[in-house]
């Protein structure tokens, strides 16, 4: 079980990086599906520090969905 979760969150930080690399190449933001709190956790954490891109949550529930987008300012 905990190789599956290790797994999981090199998954999920791979996804975070791809998403931050097309944001900036697009310039527009991107959605990630609808993950669970500790899951959305990561790749808020995994993007926190990288430049010029920020994250959020949007949604409600298990619709909850992140947004991945260039940062203003």
């Amino acid at each position: 079980f905990d190789s599956y979760r290790a797994r999981r969150a090199a998954s999920l930080r791979q996804l975070a990086r791809r998403l931050s690399a097309q944001v900036r190449r697009s310039g527009r933001p991107a959605t990630v599906q609808a993950l669970p709190p500790e899951e959305r956790r990561i790749v808020h954490l995994t993007l926190e520090d990288e430049p010029g891109i920020e994250t959020r949550s949007i949604g409600h529930g298990f619709e909850r969905k992140m947004l991945v987008s260039s940062r203003r300012g």
